[in-house]
């Protein structure tokens, strides 16, 4: 699939003034819409309006003298009564809201209820981001803000409610207890709405250590990672550790005794009993430790991380040569093109060179050979279809082969034979199966991950080209 390209920044101002024009007439409408509230004596009486403001508390003077006064009972009853008319301001707003916002178009990039405009990486980022918005809520809501004005002092939630009310005192002048209060509220209020800029500035403050790119990574998946018991992750450098990146909301689980380097997750994160995180564990959600388990590094919960995108993506030609087969202990050599079905016997030994190939399926079969001749570049593979391997691939003069395979079918991709290279599947699961006795090699990129126990997996870091999406 093609994708089209990013507009230029300058080429958004005409529409983004539009678009600020259309939210400044939103906000004085809102304003104007006001909502009423009473206690059930009638005694108390709160105004708010449509942009979750308070515009007036008015309090009936018996409730402020003579030797019953109570502020606490007055303060809970205001409490009460202003999450009333809030909660009708609140559907207001939201029904107000999404008739406006009907209106905005900022050049097809933000068109509400619209399709997906067609740039590489906007769609799973925007998938991602509904996935994360229950939990982003519930965090929100457990944040709280004070408001002080006068001998009141509020504290509202990120809900945009009010959480409680506090009266120190009454005032010679009686009326001013309705409006410290609804002042205070409102300054409680207005730091809520805060939130969401104040919550970008610290994301932009803390990038650096909390962004990783495909080029860091030896496992990533888009959705779970189960890397199982006694497996390791390591690095080309003896005693090091690699590192596992999930940008999905599914699991991300270590097993029994597993060993990883640094772990980023999106979704939550759960280490078996006695497994070994050498590094830190970053995640969006939670991270839950078995009996035995350790991360030398620190441990970041609930926090932001930032993961690449799987925007990857291939145009295949219209046109093939047609199947090939390499019958069992023979030899054949392929030059870069398109082709339809491959099937590479046992025994048998394909040479591949520097180039690019396209296949519309992919079946190396046990004891097959892919043999690179990759000096020069990349060995590219393009599979539309399914993919079996059960073989090896090799540098045809030695050393390690540059061999990229990237798959595009949605089955489950079984490596049944030692591994080198990177593959890139963004719409299947690889399953690295356990193989003896060197391991698989290289970097893994797929929708979801499974790695067998007792596995030893080596990370060379992906480089080169294609492109596999964006932040």
């Amino acid at each position: 699939m093609a994708f089209d390209p990013l507009p230029a920044p300058s080429s958004l101002a005409g529409a983004i003034l539009t678009i600020e024009n259309q939210l400044s007439a939103l906000d004085a409408t809102l304003a104007g819409i006001k909502f009423t509230a009473q206690s059930a004596d009638t005694k108390v009486t709160v105004v708010v309006d449509a942009a979750i403001e308070v515009v007036s508390i008015t309090i009936d003077k018996t409730l402020l003298t003579g030797p019953s006064v109570n502020l606490t009972t007055l303060a809970s009853t205001i409490v009460t009564v202003t999450n009333q008319a809030l909660a009708a301001a609140h559907t207001r707003a939201a029904s107000e809201a999404a008739t406006a916002t009907a209106a905005f178009n900022l050049m097809g990039i933000c068109v509400p209820n619209g399709a997906f405009p067609n740039y590489a990486g906007f769609a799973e980022a925007a998938t991602s981001l509904q996935a994360e918005k229950p939990a982003i809520d519930q965090r929100n809501a457990a944040r709280q803000f004070t408001g002080q004005v006068g001998l009141a002092t509020a504290v509202a939630n990120g809900n945009l409610d009010v959480v409680s009310v506090t009266i120190s005192g009454v005032p010679d002048y009686l009326p001013a207890v309705g409006a410290d209060v609804g002042a205070a509220i409102n300054q409680a209020l207005r730091s809520t709405k805060t939130l969401v800029d104040s919550s970008i500035s610290g994301v932009v403050d803390t990038l650096n250590t909390n962004v990783v790119k495909f080029t860091d990574l030896c496992l990533y998946a888009r959705d779970a990672i189960a890397f199982n018991d006694s497996a390791k992750l390591v690095g080309t450098q003896a005693g090091s550790f690699a590192a596992m990146g999930n940008a999905g909301s599914a699991q991300t689980s270590l097993g029994v005794s597993a060993q990883v380097g640094n772990i980023w997750s999106r979704a939550p994160v759960t280490i078996g009993n006695s497994a070994k995180v050498t590094g830190f564990v970053k995640s969006n959600g939670s991270v839950t430790l078995g009996a035995g388990a350790t991360v030398t590094g620190t441990i970041s919960q609930q926090t932001f991380i930032q993961l690449p995108n799987f925007g990857f993506s291939v145009t295949f030609p219209g046109t093939n040569s047609g199947n090939i087969t390499v019958a069992p202990n023979t030899t054949k050599t392929l030059a870069p093109g398109s082709y339809a079905a491959l099937l590479v016997n046992a025994g048998a030994t394909l040479f591949l060179s520097t180039g690019t190939y396209y296949f519309t399926s992919f079946d190396i079969e046990s004891n097959a050979t892919i043999s690179c001749t990759s000096g020069s570049g990349q060995v590219v593979v393009y599979v539309s279809g399914a993919v079996i391997y059960r073989g090896k691939t090799i540098e045809k003069t030695g050393g390690r082969p540059k061999f990229f395979l990237g798959a595009f079918g949605t089955a489950t991709i079984a490596l049944g034979g030692p591994f080198t290279g990177t593959i890139a599947a963004p719409n299947a699961q690889i399953t690295l199966n356990t193989v003896a006795p060197a391991g698989h090699s290289g970097a893994f990129f797929g929708k979801a991950l499974q790695i067998d126990p007792n596995q030893t997996v080596t990370w060379v870091a992906f480089g080169g080209t294609p492109s596999l999406g964006t932040f």
